[in-house]
């Protein structure tokens, strides 16, 4: 049987695809507890419904090219040696932009930018998040397995940064993180 965690992906990748059907997004901060509950057999009360509200709008991501930006040299410094033939744009239907790298040894490495309005999910969509200290403004790790960890990472309120890698690494992927906000 799925775990609570598992039916909370479920539900927020349903609803980005039906956003991104329609060719609109929905309003900050209104989420439903009752349907939320409904929808994962939970109760409304167990529900945290904080949707990251801002005036801020953040950085606008339309059109960056995350291979770009990084260099390649940079990446291989925390990473270890990279396939550069390897190396792809990671683009995504919800607004976000990433780069995929490979090394030597077969592990991959994706650094992703998402859209300010990310952070409201950021902790419903990682597996048992950790909230962890002094890796950017606020950050919460999710670990999928013993090798692959997924760390998303709030950036003075400009946007949300991830780093998702399969070397099992913790420090690989703050330190990804916090080299992608330089």
């Amino acid at each position: 049987m799925p775990n609570l965690q598992s039916k909370y992906l479920a539900l927020v990748l349903i609803t980005g695809l039906l956003v991104s059907a329609c060719g609109s997004s929905p309003e900050p901060g209104l989420v439903d507890a009752e349907i939320i509950a409904q929808a994962v057999d939970g109760e409304s009360d167990d529900i945290e419904t904080d949707v990251y509200d801002s005036d801020e709008e953040g950085t606008n991501l339309e059109g960056l090219n995350v291979c770009e930006q990084i260099p390649l040299q940079e990446i291989a410094a925390i990473t270890g040696p990279l396939r550069e033939d390897e190396t792809k744009q990671d683009l995504s239907f919800a607004g976000e932009s990433g780069c995929e790298y490979h090394d030597q040894e077969g592990h991959w490495f994706y650094i992703t930018y998402f859209p300010l309005s990310h952070w409201g999910l950021a902790e419903l969509t990682l597996p048992e998040p950790e909230s962890l200290v002094g890796v950017l403004d606020a950050a919460f790790l999710g670990r999928y397995s013993n090798s692959e960890v997924f760390l998303k990472a709030l950036a003075a309120n400009e946007l949300v940064i991830g780093a998702h890698v399969s070397d099992g690494g913790e420090e690989t992927a703050a330190k990804l993180v916090e080299l992608a906000y330089k």
